[in-house]
């Protein structure tokens, strides 16, 4: 099926979205390194960078299919703007399932125009959504953002809100959309429960692995 509209001069409009998105990085890059939701600053760039990110239960499991997994998450405005390739992204399955399932990697951040982006997603085949609720989704939208993915890692067992907290401090809440999170935010009592020491190569990725082993990584 063909998109249901055409934007005009959609040549100009692509090196627009492309300038706004450098523009917001340059803007995030020389931020404070503070700890974030997404468009509020940025850490320094590091290997082990980890954000959550909040997917809705239906697309959250389709990242970890046996065949074919979805590879794209699809968004708008300037979010993920810190994103960079090679950042892990750990998968919260919102209510009713409220749980953390495993693990991507951030392959690139694109935004694109939308008849661009239709087609850069395969019609919506990589990101498991058909043509009505990708034309919904994005009514009275120019720009959207694609957020390519790898390496799933499915976790054999889900991580609940109640154990997050016990991780990150009981008053941690899951981010509506995307949330930094680094070594600073794990709780003394998870240190000591787990036997990791507070220092930098304990990441948080580290410790939540600890609790959710990955289980199934041939995706």
């Amino acid at each position: 099926m063909e998109p249901k509209w055409r934007l005009p001069n959609s040549i100009a409009i692509t090196s627009d979205c492309f300038k706004l998105s450098k523009a917001l990085d340059r803007v995030l890059d020389d931020s404070e390194s503070v700890f974030k939701l997404d468009g509020e600053g940025e850490m320094k760039t590091k290997s082990d960078r980890t954000f959550l990110i909040s997917v809705r239960p239906r697309w959250a499991s389709t990242f970890f299919l046996s065949h074919n997994p979805k590879s794209i998450e699809l968004r708008k405005g300037n979010f993920g703007a810190s994103l960079k390739p090679g950042d892990n992204l750990v998968i919260y399955s919102t209510l009713p399932q409220g749980k953390v399932i495993g693990t991507v990697k951030v392959v690139k951040r694109e935004p694109l125009i939308i008849d661009r982006l239709w087609e850069q997603s395969q019609r919506g085949k990589l990101a498991y959504v058909t043509q009505s609720e990708f034309d919904t989704y994005y009514s009275n939208t120019i720009c959207g953002v694609g957020i390519w993915v790898s390496e799933p890692k499915q976790w054999k067992r889900p991580i609940g809100l109640f154990e997050m907290r016990e991780i990150l401090g009981k008053r941690w809440q899951p981010p509506q959309q995307l949330q930094q999170l680094n070594a600073d935010q794990i709780s003394t009592r998870s240190h000591r429960s787990l036997n990791i020491t507070h220092q930098p190569s304990a990441t948080v990725l580290e410790v939540i692995w600890h609790r959710g082993a990955t289980v199934r990584t041939d995706c």
